[in-house]
């Protein structure tokens, strides 16, 4: 866990069983989990993280894309513990991720909402 940021390995790597080797990840991870820690301290309630870091063939075998934020440790899956998804769907929509997946912008909840800090330009998107 970084120093003031609530993101721990477990929680961003399935209990610490997905540790990234790249330096790159490791870099991609401290720049997601300051945008994470932003979210969590406005959203003031818990959130659970259901997924972050995953490898190419996990990704793959649960219907991810090919390209996703979340083997380049970019991405964390999430719902929020007291079942506001509103609030935290405005709290996500205020914050610095630059992509956004959700349902609940056009009338349906998957139960989680996705959060990443993609290098290209801010992007939102239902599931």
């Amino acid at each position: 866990m970084l120093e003031g940021i609530p993101l721990t390995w477990g929680e961003a790597t399935k209990d610490c069983t997905r540790i990234p080797t790249s330096s790159e990840y490791v870099a991609n991870t401290i720049k997601l989990a300051k945008v994470w820690g932003g979210v969590r301290e406005k959203f003031d309630s818990p959130i659970r993280i259901t997924s972050g870091y995953g490898l190419p063939q996990v990704s793959n075998s649960v219907g991810g894309v090919s390209n996703s934020q979340h083997i380049y440790f970019r991405a964390l899956d999430m719902q929020p513990l007291n079942k506001d998804f509103g609030k935290l769907w405005e709290v996500l929509k205020a914050s610095q991720f630059t992509g956004l997946g959700g349902a609940i912008f056009i009338g349906r909840n998957k139960g989680f909402f996705h959060g990443d800090t993609r290098p290209s330009g801010r992007i939102i998107f239902p599931y």
